[in-house]
Protein backbone atom coordinates (compact mmCIF):
# COMPACT_ATOMS: atom_id res chain seq x y z
CA UNK A 1 0.00 0.00 0.00
CA UNK A 2 2.77 2.10 1.06
CA UNK A 3 4.29 1.86 -2.54
CA UNK A 4 1.35 2.36 -4.32
CA UNK A 5 0.92 5.69 -2.15
CA UNK A 6 4.36 6.73 -3.17
CA UNK A 7 3.65 6.19 -7.02
CA UNK A 8 0.14 8.08 -6.75
CA UNK A 9 1.79 10.82 -5.15
CA UNK A 10 5.13 10.73 -7.89
CA UNK A 11 2.16 10.34 -11.02
CA UNK A 12 0.33 13.35 -9.38
CA UNK A 13 3.61 15.64 -8.41
CA UNK A 14 5.00 14.97 -12.41
CA UNK A 15 1.30 16.26 -13.74
CA UNK A 16 0.66 18.80 -11.08
CA UNK A 17 4.33 20.89 -11.99
CA UNK A 18 4.14 19.85 -15.87
CA UNK A 19 0.50 21.57 -15.75
CA UNK A 20 2.09 24.65 -14.30
CA UNK A 21 4.85 24.90 -17.08
CA UNK A 22 2.03 24.58 -19.71
CA UNK A 23 0.28 27.25 -17.65
CA UNK A 24 3.33 29.59 -17.82
CA UNK A 25 3.86 28.92 -21.24
CA UNK A 26 0.27 29.86 -21.91
CA UNK A 27 1.09 32.91 -20.42
CA UNK A 28 4.26 34.01 -22.05
CA UNK A 29 5.77 33.27 -18.90
CA UNK A 30 8.98 31.41 -19.90
CA UNK A 31 11.37 32.29 -16.89
CA UNK A 32 8.44 30.85 -14.43
CA UNK A 33 8.14 27.96 -16.82
CA UNK A 34 11.92 27.13 -16.88
CA UNK A 35 11.74 27.15 -12.96
CA UNK A 36 9.24 24.83 -12.66
CA UNK A 37 10.49 22.92 -15.57
CA UNK A 38 13.72 22.78 -13.24
CA UNK A 39 12.27 21.95 -9.97
CA UNK A 40 10.54 18.69 -12.11
CA UNK A 41 13.59 17.45 -13.41
CA UNK A 42 15.87 17.28 -10.46
CA UNK A 43 12.75 15.58 -8.94
CA UNK A 44 12.29 13.11 -11.24
CA UNK A 45 16.20 12.73 -11.97
CA UNK A 46 16.59 12.16 -8.04
CA UNK A 47 13.94 10.00 -7.93
CA UNK A 48 15.03 7.60 -10.60
CA UNK A 49 18.59 7.61 -9.01
CA UNK A 50 17.07 6.45 -5.36
CA UNK A 51 16.96 2.37 -6.69
CA UNK A 52 18.67 0.53 -3.97
CA UNK A 53 20.47 -1.93 -6.16
CA UNK A 54 23.33 -0.94 -9.05
CA UNK A 55 21.99 -2.43 -12.22
CA UNK A 56 23.62 -5.00 -14.13
CA UNK A 57 24.35 -3.37 -17.43
CA UNK A 58 26.61 -1.28 -17.44
CA UNK A 59 26.73 0.48 -14.29
CA UNK A 60 27.67 -2.08 -11.89
CA UNK A 61 30.92 -2.01 -13.83
CA UNK A 62 31.54 1.49 -14.17
CA UNK A 63 30.50 2.01 -10.37
CA UNK A 64 33.59 -0.86 -9.36
CA UNK A 65 36.17 0.56 -11.98
CA UNK A 66 35.51 3.94 -10.35
CA UNK A 67 35.60 2.53 -6.69
CA UNK A 68 39.30 1.41 -7.42
CA UNK A 69 40.25 4.42 -8.98
CA UNK A 70 39.45 6.13 -6.26
CA UNK A 71 43.16 4.99 -4.53
CA UNK A 72 44.57 4.85 -8.50
CA UNK A 73 43.01 7.07 -10.65
CA UNK A 74 45.85 6.33 -13.35
CA UNK A 75 45.16 2.50 -13.05
CA UNK A 76 41.57 1.41 -14.08
CA UNK A 77 40.71 -1.97 -12.56
CA UNK A 78 37.97 -4.24 -12.89
CA UNK A 79 39.81 -6.71 -10.38
CA UNK A 80 41.58 -4.73 -7.98
CA UNK A 81 43.13 -8.06 -6.98
CA UNK A 82 42.83 -10.83 -9.62
CA UNK A 83 43.21 -13.98 -7.53
CA UNK A 84 42.75 -16.42 -10.71
CA UNK A 85 43.83 -16.43 -14.19
CA UNK A 86 41.84 -13.54 -16.36
CA UNK A 87 41.75 -12.96 -19.86
CA UNK A 88 42.51 -9.27 -20.67
CA UNK A 89 40.18 -8.87 -23.45
CA UNK A 90 37.04 -9.88 -21.49
CA UNK A 91 36.02 -6.14 -19.97
CA UNK A 92 33.59 -8.13 -17.41
CA UNK A 93 35.87 -10.03 -15.38
CA UNK A 94 39.62 -8.74 -16.50
CA UNK A 95 42.17 -6.65 -14.43
CA UNK A 96 43.56 -3.38 -16.15
CA UNK A 97 40.12 -2.03 -17.35
CA UNK A 98 40.14 0.16 -20.54
CA UNK A 99 36.86 -0.12 -21.99
CA UNK A 100 35.88 3.12 -21.50
CA UNK A 101 37.76 6.76 -21.40
CA UNK A 102 38.09 7.68 -18.36
CA UNK A 103 36.17 11.12 -17.40
CA UNK A 104 32.97 9.82 -16.32
CA UNK A 105 34.61 7.24 -14.04
CA UNK A 106 36.77 9.77 -12.62
CA UNK A 107 34.31 11.77 -11.95
CA UNK A 108 32.18 8.78 -10.42
CA UNK A 109 35.50 8.41 -8.53
CA UNK A 110 35.59 11.78 -7.15
CA UNK A 111 31.99 11.13 -5.93
CA UNK A 112 32.69 7.99 -3.95
CA UNK A 113 35.58 9.05 -2.52
CA UNK A 114 33.61 12.31 -0.80
CA UNK A 115 30.36 10.34 -0.23
CA UNK A 116 31.82 6.58 -0.19
CA UNK A 117 30.67 3.64 -2.12
CA UNK A 118 27.11 3.78 -2.35
CA UNK A 119 24.36 3.61 -4.93
CA UNK A 120 23.69 7.82 -4.79
CA UNK A 121 27.50 8.76 -5.66
CA UNK A 122 27.63 6.62 -8.09
CA UNK A 123 24.87 8.87 -9.79
CA UNK A 124 25.49 11.84 -8.57
CA UNK A 125 27.42 13.35 -11.42
CA UNK A 126 24.80 12.27 -13.61
CA UNK A 127 21.86 14.06 -11.55
CA UNK A 128 24.05 17.10 -11.89
CA UNK A 129 24.73 16.85 -15.45
CA UNK A 130 20.99 16.00 -16.78
CA UNK A 131 19.74 18.86 -14.14
CA UNK A 132 22.19 21.60 -15.96
CA UNK A 133 21.12 20.34 -19.01
CA UNK A 134 17.67 21.47 -19.31
CA UNK A 135 19.26 25.15 -18.58
CA UNK A 136 21.90 24.40 -21.43
CA UNK A 137 19.11 23.35 -23.92
CA UNK A 138 17.07 26.23 -23.09
CA UNK A 139 19.84 28.62 -23.53
CA UNK A 140 20.33 27.19 -26.64
CA UNK A 141 16.84 26.99 -28.15
CA UNK A 142 16.37 30.09 -26.60
CA UNK A 143 19.78 32.23 -28.79
CA UNK A 144 18.54 29.90 -31.83
CA UNK A 145 14.85 30.78 -31.94
CA UNK A 146 13.34 31.94 -29.16
CA UNK A 147 12.10 31.60 -25.28
CA UNK A 148 9.30 30.15 -26.45
CA UNK A 149 11.21 27.44 -27.90
CA UNK A 150 13.38 27.03 -25.46
CA UNK A 151 11.12 26.51 -22.55
CA UNK A 152 9.27 23.86 -25.23
CA UNK A 153 12.67 22.22 -25.27
CA UNK A 154 13.68 22.17 -21.89
CA UNK A 155 10.31 20.41 -20.78
CA UNK A 156 10.80 18.09 -23.21
CA UNK A 157 14.10 16.86 -22.34
CA UNK A 158 13.16 17.35 -19.22
CA UNK A 159 10.44 14.71 -18.75
CA UNK A 160 12.06 12.12 -21.26
CA UNK A 161 11.85 8.78 -19.95
CA UNK A 162 15.16 7.05 -22.28
CA UNK A 163 17.07 10.25 -20.39
CA UNK A 164 16.01 9.49 -16.67
CA UNK A 165 17.16 5.55 -17.60
CA UNK A 166 20.68 6.70 -18.98
CA UNK A 167 20.93 9.06 -16.12
CA UNK A 168 20.24 6.63 -13.27
CA UNK A 169 22.02 3.67 -14.59
CA UNK A 170 18.66 1.51 -15.27
CA UNK A 171 20.10 1.57 -19.24
CA UNK A 172 22.98 0.14 -20.72
CA UNK A 173 25.83 2.48 -21.19
CA UNK A 174 24.70 4.80 -18.14
CA UNK A 175 26.41 7.03 -16.46
CA UNK A 176 29.55 7.61 -19.93
CA UNK A 177 26.49 8.33 -21.95
CA UNK A 178 25.01 11.30 -19.69
CA UNK A 179 28.33 12.51 -19.56
CA UNK A 180 29.08 12.33 -23.16
CA UNK A 181 25.68 14.21 -23.81
CA UNK A 182 26.50 17.31 -21.29
CA UNK A 183 30.01 17.82 -23.13
CA UNK A 184 28.70 17.25 -26.42
CA UNK A 185 25.61 19.52 -25.29
CA UNK A 186 27.87 22.58 -23.52
CA UNK A 187 30.23 22.32 -26.70
CA UNK A 188 27.03 23.42 -29.08
CA UNK A 189 26.29 26.48 -26.11
CA UNK A 190 29.85 27.49 -26.63
CA UNK A 191 29.90 27.45 -29.99
CA UNK A 192 26.41 29.82 -30.72
CA UNK A 193 27.97 32.28 -28.03
CA UNK A 194 31.29 32.10 -28.97
CA UNK A 195 30.24 32.42 -33.11
CA UNK A 196 27.34 35.08 -32.14
CA UNK A 197 29.61 36.99 -30.17
CA UNK A 198 32.22 36.67 -32.70
CA UNK A 199 34.98 35.83 -29.61
CA UNK A 200 38.10 33.64 -30.14
CA UNK A 201 37.63 33.13 -26.40
CA UNK A 202 34.64 31.00 -26.64
CA UNK A 203 36.78 28.78 -29.09
CA UNK A 204 39.02 27.84 -26.58
CA UNK A 205 36.12 26.61 -24.50
CA UNK A 206 34.68 24.71 -27.61
CA UNK A 207 37.79 22.61 -27.83
CA UNK A 208 37.96 22.13 -24.01
CA UNK A 209 34.61 20.84 -24.36
CA UNK A 210 34.93 18.75 -26.78
CA UNK A 211 38.27 17.04 -25.97
CA UNK A 212 36.35 16.26 -22.49
CA UNK A 213 33.56 14.74 -24.57
CA UNK A 214 36.49 12.79 -26.72
CA UNK A 215 37.72 11.49 -23.02
CA UNK A 216 34.54 10.69 -22.15
CA UNK A 217 33.66 8.73 -25.37
CA UNK A 218 35.89 8.99 -28.19
CA UNK A 219 35.35 10.61 -31.23
CA UNK A 220 32.03 10.95 -32.17
CA UNK A 221 32.37 14.36 -30.05
CA UNK A 222 33.87 15.73 -33.68
CA UNK A 223 30.10 16.49 -34.60
CA UNK A 224 30.86 19.52 -32.84
CA UNK A 225 32.78 20.90 -35.44
CA UNK A 226 30.80 21.70 -38.25
CA UNK A 227 28.53 22.71 -36.15
CA UNK A 228 30.84 25.84 -35.23
CA UNK A 229 31.42 26.05 -39.05
CA UNK A 230 27.63 26.24 -39.89
CA UNK A 231 26.78 28.90 -37.26
CA UNK A 232 29.77 30.85 -38.16
CA UNK A 233 28.73 31.10 -41.48
CA UNK A 234 25.23 32.25 -40.31
CA UNK A 235 26.68 34.89 -38.28
CA UNK A 236 28.82 35.75 -41.57
CA UNK A 237 31.90 35.32 -39.98
CA UNK A 238 35.30 35.49 -42.24
CA UNK A 239 37.22 32.54 -43.40
CA UNK A 240 40.10 33.61 -41.47
CA UNK A 241 37.96 33.91 -37.96
CA UNK A 242 36.82 30.43 -39.19
CA UNK A 243 40.11 29.02 -40.01
CA UNK A 244 41.83 30.32 -36.74
CA UNK A 245 39.36 29.39 -34.19
CA UNK A 246 39.42 26.10 -35.85
CA UNK A 247 42.96 25.31 -34.86
CA UNK A 248 42.20 27.38 -31.39
CA UNK A 249 39.63 24.35 -31.05
CA UNK A 250 41.82 21.28 -32.62
CA UNK A 251 44.80 21.97 -30.45
CA UNK A 252 42.58 22.08 -27.13
CA UNK A 253 41.05 18.72 -28.47
CA UNK A 254 44.74 17.48 -28.89
CA UNK A 255 46.14 18.79 -25.12
CA UNK A 256 42.97 17.01 -23.34
CA UNK A 257 42.65 13.64 -25.16
CA UNK A 258 45.78 12.80 -26.19
CA UNK A 259 47.69 13.02 -23.15
CA UNK A 260 46.19 9.72 -22.02
CA UNK A 261 46.04 7.51 -25.16
CA UNK A 262 49.60 8.10 -24.85
CA UNK A 263 49.76 7.27 -21.07
CA UNK A 264 47.79 4.32 -21.41
CA UNK A 265 49.88 2.95 -24.63
CA UNK A 266 52.87 3.19 -22.93
CA UNK A 267 51.89 1.90 -19.63
CA UNK A 268 49.26 -0.91 -20.62
CA UNK A 269 50.30 -1.47 -24.24
CA UNK A 270 48.44 -4.91 -24.69
CA UNK A 271 45.34 -3.75 -22.92
CA UNK A 272 45.12 -0.75 -24.70
CA UNK A 273 46.17 -1.50 -28.25
CA UNK A 274 43.42 -4.19 -27.61
CA UNK A 275 40.66 -2.16 -27.04
CA UNK A 276 41.23 0.34 -29.54
CA UNK A 277 41.31 -2.50 -31.92
CA UNK A 278 38.12 -3.64 -30.64
CA UNK A 279 36.68 0.03 -30.58
CA UNK A 280 37.26 -0.10 -34.59
CA UNK A 281 35.99 -3.48 -34.84
CA UNK A 282 32.42 -1.69 -34.00
CA UNK A 283 32.15 -0.60 -37.04
CA UNK A 284 32.12 -3.60 -38.71
CA UNK A 285 31.39 -6.43 -36.08
CA UNK A 286 28.21 -7.06 -34.23
CA UNK A 287 29.44 -6.76 -30.74
CA UNK A 288 28.03 -7.10 -27.10
CA UNK A 289 24.55 -7.35 -29.06
CA UNK A 290 21.82 -8.88 -31.18
CA UNK A 291 21.07 -5.57 -32.93
CA UNK A 292 22.39 -5.27 -36.03
CA UNK A 293 19.69 -3.83 -38.85
CA UNK A 294 20.48 -0.77 -41.07
CA UNK A 295 17.43 1.08 -39.40
CA UNK A 296 17.49 0.03 -35.89
CA UNK A 297 18.49 4.01 -34.83
CA UNK A 298 15.67 5.27 -36.78
CA UNK A 299 13.30 2.80 -35.64
CA UNK A 300 14.08 3.27 -31.82
CA UNK A 301 14.18 7.38 -31.92
CA UNK A 302 9.91 6.82 -31.11
CA UNK A 303 11.14 4.32 -28.26
CA UNK A 304 13.92 6.51 -26.74
CA UNK A 305 12.52 9.85 -27.52
CA UNK A 306 9.20 9.77 -28.86
CA UNK A 307 6.90 8.64 -31.67
CA UNK A 308 6.25 12.35 -32.94
CA UNK A 309 9.81 12.90 -33.69
CA UNK A 310 9.14 12.03 -37.11
CA UNK A 311 7.30 14.65 -38.29
CA UNK A 312 9.38 17.82 -37.01
CA UNK A 313 12.44 15.60 -39.03
CA UNK A 314 10.11 15.68 -42.33
CA UNK A 315 9.76 19.08 -41.73
CA UNK A 316 13.29 20.02 -41.05
CA UNK A 317 14.06 18.53 -44.55
CA UNK A 318 11.52 20.13 -46.20
CA UNK A 319 12.34 23.58 -44.76
CA UNK A 320 15.88 23.46 -45.74
CA UNK A 321 14.89 22.80 -48.95
CA UNK A 322 12.14 25.20 -49.80
CA UNK A 323 13.77 27.83 -47.01
CA UNK A 324 17.27 28.26 -47.92
CA UNK A 325 16.99 31.98 -48.47
CA UNK A 326 15.55 32.32 -44.96
CA UNK A 327 17.72 33.84 -41.95
CA UNK A 328 17.35 30.36 -40.44
CA UNK A 329 18.87 28.78 -43.04
CA UNK A 330 22.25 27.91 -41.64
CA UNK A 331 20.69 27.26 -38.25
CA UNK A 332 18.32 24.46 -39.59
CA UNK A 333 21.05 22.99 -41.35
CA UNK A 334 23.20 23.10 -37.71
CA UNK A 335 20.17 21.23 -36.13
CA UNK A 336 19.90 18.84 -39.54
CA UNK A 337 23.94 18.36 -38.91
CA UNK A 338 23.48 17.28 -35.30
CA UNK A 339 20.59 15.01 -35.80
CA UNK A 340 21.29 13.28 -39.01
CA UNK A 341 24.94 12.89 -39.48
CA UNK A 342 25.23 10.98 -36.32
CA UNK A 343 21.96 9.02 -37.48
CA UNK A 344 23.48 8.19 -40.66
CA UNK A 345 26.42 7.63 -39.16
CA UNK A 346 25.72 5.38 -36.93
CA UNK A 347 22.95 3.64 -39.41
CA UNK A 348 25.80 2.28 -41.10
CA UNK A 349 27.85 1.22 -37.92
CA UNK A 350 27.35 -2.85 -37.25
CA UNK A 351 27.29 -2.71 -33.66
CA UNK A 352 24.27 -0.92 -32.08
CA UNK A 353 23.69 0.34 -28.96
CA UNK A 354 20.41 2.07 -27.31
CA UNK A 355 22.61 5.20 -26.07
CA UNK A 356 25.10 5.47 -29.24
CA UNK A 357 22.68 8.30 -30.81
CA UNK A 358 21.59 10.02 -26.93
CA UNK A 359 23.84 13.09 -28.07
CA UNK A 360 21.17 14.41 -30.25
CA UNK A 361 18.57 14.72 -28.45
CA UNK A 362 18.55 17.72 -27.35
CA UNK A 363 18.91 18.68 -31.11
CA UNK A 364 15.49 16.49 -31.64
CA UNK A 365 13.86 18.19 -28.91
CA UNK A 366 15.03 21.84 -30.03
CA UNK A 367 13.60 21.21 -33.45
CA UNK A 368 10.36 19.63 -32.06
CA UNK A 369 10.11 22.98 -30.59
CA UNK A 370 10.63 25.10 -33.62
CA UNK A 371 8.40 23.41 -35.58
CA UNK A 372 5.34 23.50 -33.11
CA UNK A 373 6.55 27.29 -32.94
CA UNK A 374 6.53 28.24 -36.23
CA UNK A 375 2.90 26.12 -37.18
CA UNK A 376 1.75 27.65 -34.11
CA UNK A 377 1.91 31.32 -34.90
CA UNK A 378 0.15 30.22 -38.27
CA UNK A 379 -2.72 28.14 -36.84
CA UNK A 380 -3.19 29.51 -33.12
CA UNK A 381 -6.93 29.69 -33.42
CA UNK A 382 -7.11 26.07 -35.54
CA UNK A 383 -8.65 23.87 -32.21
CA UNK A 384 -7.94 20.67 -34.08
CA UNK A 385 -3.49 21.63 -34.05
CA UNK A 386 -3.62 22.79 -30.61
CA UNK A 387 -5.67 19.41 -29.53
CA UNK A 388 -3.21 17.38 -31.32
CA UNK A 389 -0.01 19.25 -29.99
CA UNK A 390 -1.32 19.21 -26.74
CA UNK A 391 -1.57 15.25 -27.58
CA UNK A 392 1.82 15.02 -28.74
CA UNK A 393 4.25 17.22 -26.95
CA UNK A 394 2.63 16.93 -23.47
CA UNK A 395 0.38 13.77 -22.92
CA UNK A 396 2.50 11.10 -25.04
CA UNK A 397 6.15 12.37 -23.29
CA UNK A 398 4.74 12.12 -19.99
CA UNK A 399 2.98 8.83 -20.73
CA UNK A 400 6.17 7.91 -21.94
CA UNK A 401 7.81 9.30 -18.64
CA UNK A 402 6.09 7.00 -16.36
CA UNK A 403 6.22 4.15 -18.53
CA UNK A 404 9.94 4.34 -17.77
CA UNK A 405 10.49 5.43 -14.24
CA UNK A 406 7.97 3.02 -13.27
CA UNK A 407 6.33 4.73 -10.01
CA UNK A 408 4.69 1.53 -8.77
CA UNK A 409 7.76 -0.59 -8.42
CA UNK A 410 10.13 -0.58 -5.26
CA UNK A 411 13.48 -1.13 -6.52
CA UNK A 412 14.56 2.09 -4.14
CA UNK A 413 13.46 -0.74 -1.35
CA UNK A 414 16.55 -2.81 -2.67
CA UNK A 415 19.34 -2.92 -0.19
CA UNK A 416 22.41 -4.72 -1.00
CA UNK A 417 22.99 -5.94 2.87
CA UNK A 418 25.94 -8.37 2.48
CA UNK A 419 29.14 -7.99 4.16
CA UNK A 420 32.73 -9.29 3.79
CA UNK A 421 35.89 -8.33 5.42
CA UNK A 422 39.08 -7.36 3.64
CA UNK A 423 40.42 -10.81 4.16
CA UNK A 424 37.70 -13.14 2.24
CA UNK A 425 37.53 -14.46 -1.34
CA UNK A 426 33.78 -14.97 -2.49
CA UNK A 427 32.80 -17.66 -4.80
CA UNK A 428 29.73 -18.54 -6.88
CA UNK A 429 28.38 -15.29 -6.30
CA UNK A 430 25.90 -14.17 -8.79
CA UNK A 431 26.37 -10.71 -8.04
CA UNK A 432 30.41 -10.62 -7.77
CA UNK A 433 30.51 -6.75 -9.55
CA UNK A 434 27.83 -5.49 -6.39
CA UNK A 435 30.40 -7.65 -3.84
CA UNK A 436 33.35 -6.21 -4.51
CA UNK A 437 31.77 -2.87 -4.66
CA UNK A 438 30.01 -2.44 -1.89
CA UNK A 439 32.30 -4.28 0.46
CA UNK A 440 35.78 -4.75 1.54
CA UNK A 441 36.77 -8.34 -0.13
CA UNK A 442 39.75 -9.05 -1.81
CA UNK A 443 37.32 -10.59 -4.43
CA UNK A 444 34.36 -11.82 -5.50
CA UNK A 445 33.76 -14.53 -8.44
CA UNK A 446 30.63 -16.22 -10.36
CA UNK A 447 31.98 -19.94 -10.40
CA UNK A 448 33.64 -21.91 -8.19
CA UNK A 449 37.51 -22.70 -8.98
CA UNK A 450 38.81 -26.47 -8.85
CA UNK A 451 39.07 -27.62 -4.80
CA UNK A 452 43.23 -27.64 -5.21
CA UNK A 453 43.04 -23.59 -6.21
CA UNK A 454 40.64 -23.39 -3.12
CA UNK A 455 42.38 -25.17 -1.13
CA UNK A 456 45.75 -23.53 -1.86
CA UNK A 457 44.35 -20.07 -1.20
CA UNK A 458 42.90 -21.20 2.24
CA UNK A 459 46.65 -21.85 3.05
CA UNK A 460 47.85 -18.66 2.79
CA UNK A 461 45.26 -17.72 5.79
CA UNK A 462 42.35 -16.33 3.32
CA UNK A 463 39.14 -16.93 4.40
CA UNK A 464 36.75 -18.56 1.43
CA UNK A 465 32.87 -17.72 1.27
CA UNK A 466 31.47 -20.41 -1.30
CA UNK A 467 27.59 -19.18 -2.11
Amino acid sequence: MEIMNIGILLIGGVLGLSSVVLYFFLKEKFTLALYITLVLGIGLRVYCALDGRLHDWDERYHALVAKNMVEQPFKPMLYKNPILPYDYKDWSGNHIWLHKQPLALWLMSKSISIFGPNVVAVRLVSIIFSSLLILIIFGIAKELFSKSVGTISAFLFTVNGFVLEIGSGRASTDHVDLTFLFFITLAAWFCILGSKRHSFIFSFFVGFAIGLAVLTKWLPALIIIPIWVLLNFHYKRSFAFILQTLCIISAMIFIISFPWQYYILQTFPIEAQYEFEYNTRHLSEVLGTDHSYFLYNLQHLRIKFGEYLYLPMVVLCVFLFKKWSSSYNFKLLTLWTWIFIPLIFFSFVKTKMPGYILFTAPALYILSAYVFVYFRRKLYNNLYFRSVAFILLFVLPLRYTFERIKPFENNFLNKYNENYDANTIVFNDPYNIETMYFTDCISSYPYVPDQNVIDSLRNTGVKIVIK
